[in-house]
């Protein structure tokens, strides 16, 4: 499945901790601000500029050398957890 980030998500960062905050119209539908992880913090911003998951898969393959299921996974379960909370939305769920 393909996520996007969904509109009204702010990465923001707090003392070098990302942070992404929603904006208020829609506290009804996820958290008001939730801290994640540096890394979640890069894909984030990766797929805020228009990549998607898949995208943001190959940049890290790419510019680390690195084998894709090493951070396939990471991102896989940033999406799913993300998803969840309201943050990103399945592509074409909008």
């Amino acid at each position: 499945m393909s996520y996007k980030v969904r509109p009204g998500i702010v990465l923001l960062e707090i003392c070098g901790t990302p942070v992404l905050v929603a904006k208020h119209a829609l506290w009804k539908e996820c958290p008001h601000v939730v801290s994640i992880p540096k890394f979640w913090g890069l894909v984030w911003k990766l797929m805020a500029d228009g990549k998607t998951d898949e995208e943001a898969k190959e940049v890290f393959v790419k510019a680390l050398k690195m084998p894709e299921d090493k951070f396939g996974t990471r991102i896989d379960q940033m999406c799913a957890e993300l998803s969840k909370a309201g943050f990103l939305v399945a592509d074409g769920d909008e």
